[in-house]
């Protein structure tokens, strides 16, 4: 059997549906023998908020909870319910909310609803100074305009995207993060490869997700995805693991001065 894999610093899976786990608990214990300790927890619906603060109650400090209304909810959603829920001291971060063009998205929840309720909580993240995490397919154009008036003030993660090198360099100007999990292991990625060839400094903005909603990843996904990671980059996995944390910590504003900027490649 796999033993644990121990780290100086506490390393995030920053996009996942935690609360969709038949077990959490095992879900956990199977993430940390990977490394993979803390867990940015994310609600589709106002309606999950109770599942959130039931983990937040088991795990304590390992799970941040995420609060937000995801593109193919955006009809049914609530300002009043969603500014309420804000309120609670548990609430870390806003998402997963963002843009979706699919025709099955758009069929249930309009571009234009989708646009409305999304400038509400990038406003509200902005306001209340919190993390967002953003999903986006096919409307990148859109949701540059609703992010370029914040001119990179705002904290917010793309999770999950494959991006293109100038959509890359039109995120990163905005000052963003972006999450990669199942990317990491598909052949021919766009964004790895964009990131590879044109910025030397990108990396920065690199965070790990898993997106699990439920569906069984592989027992050593986490492992794999850091593998990819590391080796793509020609980073030392101690440095990557490293480097990882920090950029989870100035995600959420958390201070940075328990890691070294040392480079161990």
């Amino acid at each position: 059997m796999m033993g644990p894999v121990e780290f100086n610093a506490p390393l995030y899976d920053m996009h996942l549906h935690l609360h969709a786990a038949p077990t959490p608990e095992r879900y956990v214990q199977a993430a940390t023998l990977q490394g993979v300790t803390h867990f940015a927890c994310m609600s589709a619906t106002l309606t999950e908020l109770p599942h959130l603060i039931a983990l937040k109650q088991q795990f304590g400090r390992q799970v941040r909870l995420f609060v937000g209304c995801h593109p193919q909810w955006a009809a049914s959603f609530s300002p009043q319910d969603f500014y309420q829920a804000l309120r609670s001291p548990f609430i870390a971060g806003i998402g997963e909310c963002g843009l979706d063009k699919r025709p099955t998205v758009l069929a249930v929840a309009p571009l234009e609803v989708q646009l409305k309720v999304l400038k509400l909580q990038l406003q509200a993240a902005f306001d209340f100074d919190l993390p967002v995490s953003i999903h986006c397919v096919k409307a990148h154009n859109e949701l540059l305009s609703l992010l370029r008036p914040y001119q990179g003030k705002l904290r917010f993660c793309l999770h999950g995207v494959n991006l293109s090198t100038p959509l890359l360099d039109a995120y990163l100007k905005l000052n963003a993060y972006i999450s990669i999990g199942k990317l990491a292991l598909e052949p021919h990625c766009a964004l790895l490869k964009s990131i590879q060839e044109r910025y030397s400094d990108a990396f920065c903005k690199i965070l790990l997700e898993s997106d699990y909603a439920g569906k069984l990843l592989g027992p050593h996904f986490y492992q794999q995805v850091l593998t990819s990671l590391a080796t793509t980059f020609k980073l030392d996995c101690n440095y990557l693991h490293a480097q990882l944390a920090r950029h989870s910590q100035e995600f959420f504003a958390d201070g940075i001065s328990f890691l070294s900027s040392t480079r161990t490649q």
